[in-house]
């Protein structure tokens, strides 16, 4: 990986000690497991589906004031992804959390490829609703990587590295502990996309969950997978959605294919007579 990100991960692991030390409250986990099938058109890829599988790992501090830790480690296509993400922000009355996010995710494609992402974030209970949001700035590393050449053009992956607004928003229903549904709206990479997900209870702290999204670009997918929460007291506050998952759809979102045609063949051979029987000058 490359020096940032392990920059980056050594600060959040310093972190977390010092929200222990911080809050009385007893730690808690959450950990899962998933994996799926996902499009991506890449001149890389020739236009396959392909799968991807990973795991992810959250861990929260506190009660009034909140502070989380997220992980995720995924194959994608071959590609392997890491990412780390931050949430800190204030307990408000109901459930509801106002607070800071922050994340890096480093996808291996080609010489590795960096998102960055600052923004603030909010997560409201409304009875059997509740609604999260996160958004800010993001910015991703650019590339221009050859892939082939044919007989006329060489074909280049671009990704066009940036700083953009990025969004992830939810509004989930949950009847009973044991179910719940949620849709929302996905932009990063500065491209849209549509999620919908579903999760369903296995017993007290295990889960079914299940996500699927469609958009511009690559950014079709389908997800299932297993995660199980511990730790805490009881009745304790339920830990953030970790969203890194969507790192996974960024430099896909950000990538065009080019063409550049090859230069014309050198004729000097032919002694300016052309090579198809032409006159000579």
């Amino acid at each position: 990986m490359k020096w940032k990100f392990r920059h980056f991960a050594a600060a959040l692991a310093i972190t977390a000690p010092v929200a222990v030390q911080a809050e009385d409250e007893s730690a808690r986990f959450e950990l899962g497991a998933f994996g799926g099938v996902v499009q991506d058109d890449s001149e890389k890829t020739g236009g396959n589906d392909d799968g991807t599988f990973g795991g992810l790992a959250s861990v929260a501090f506190g009660s009034d004031f909140l502070v989380q830790v997220d992980g995720m480690l995924a194959e994608h296509r071959s590609d392997t992804v890491a990412g780390v993400a931050l949430h800190a922000g204030a307990r408000v009355a109901d459930g509801g959390f106002v607070g800071a996010y922050a994340s890096v995710s480093e996808n291996d494609r080609h010489r590795g490829l960096t998102v960055y992402r600052l923004g603030g974030q909010i997560d409201f209970d409304l009875g059997n609703f509740s609604l999260g949001s996160i958004a800010g700035y993001e910015d991703t590393d650019s590339g221009t990587f050859l892939i082939r050449t044919t007989a006329t053009d060489d074909i280049f992956d671009v990704y066009r590295g940036r700083g953009r607004f990025f969004a992830a928003s939810d509004i989930r229903f949950q009847p009973s502990k044991m179910f719940g549904i949620s849709a929302g709206h996905r932009l990063n990479g500065g491209r849209n996309a549509v999620a919908a997900g579903v999760v369903v209870g296995l017993g007290e702290n295990l889960a079914l969950f299940a996500q699927g999204r469609a958009g511009k670009g690559d950014a079709d997918a389908l997800f299932i997978g297993l995660r199980t929460r511990f730790g805490g007291s009881e009745g304790g506050q339920p830990l953030l959605d970790n969203m890194l998952m969507e790192d996974l759809f960024t430099f896909s979102s950000t990538r065009r294919s080019l063409a550049v045609p090859l230069p014309p063949p050198d004729d000097d051979d032919d002694d300016d007579c052309g090579s198809y029987g032409g006159y000579c000058n």
